[in-house]
């Protein structure tokens, strides 16, 4: 099984093509600066040395297809389509009501974009960017996303509870995650 692991920053994005089960690393990427005329890029092929570069990478999009570029290409790449991974991994940081290990489905991004603004602002719209366009480009793979705080789900309420009326917590779901 080939998975690729995404770890979305709020203008980065980097990712591991895994062999499963052995966790054998077929390709790793990484690209800083997402958005910019000048963002640099590295990719490899299992254990060798990164390749670097200054690229154009507008945007996610732009960033996602670059990197499925390098390794898919036939002189270089370890896949010789996308039709060789087998699913696609996230490591999304929040989402109102949602923890744990998740499908990446319209419901999990509408409940992290319910936190774009106050709660993850760098985070949760670039996630979703790039969870959305991940689908696009393989509309028949799933895509999963182990959230940052499902450590904290089986902590007791007392652990997890602030010092506010609990109206609020219920209303504004307030808790302590980390």
């Amino acid at each position: 099984m080939k998975l690729l692991v995404v770890n979305v920053g709020s203008s980065s994005f980097k990712c591991q093509l895994l062999d499963m089960p052995s966790e054998t690393v077929l390709a790793k990427a990484k690209v800083e600066r997402v958005g910019s005329d000048s963002a640099p890029v590295e990719w490899s092929k299992g254990t060798d040395e990164p390749r670097k570069d200054t690229v154009s990478l507008p945007s996610y999009q732009a960033a996602i297809e670059f990197v499925l570029g390098k390794f898919t290409d036939p002189e270089g790449g370890v896949l010789s389509s996308l039709d060789e991974m087998d699913a696609v991994a996230f490591k999304p940081v929040y989402a109102k009501g949602i923890s744990g290990c998740q499908y990446m489905a319209r419901r999990v991004l509408d409940a992290m974009a319910e936190y774009n603004v106050i709660v993850a602002p760098l985070h949760n719209p670039a996630y979703i960017d790039a969870i959305e366009n991940f689908r696009a480009v393989l509309p028949d793979k799933p895509l999963v996303g182990l959230f940052e705080d499902f450590f904290f789900d089986k902590l007791p309420d007392y652990v997890r509870t602030y010092a506010i009326p609990q109206d609020w917590a219920k209303k504004y779901g307030i808790e302590k995650r980390l």
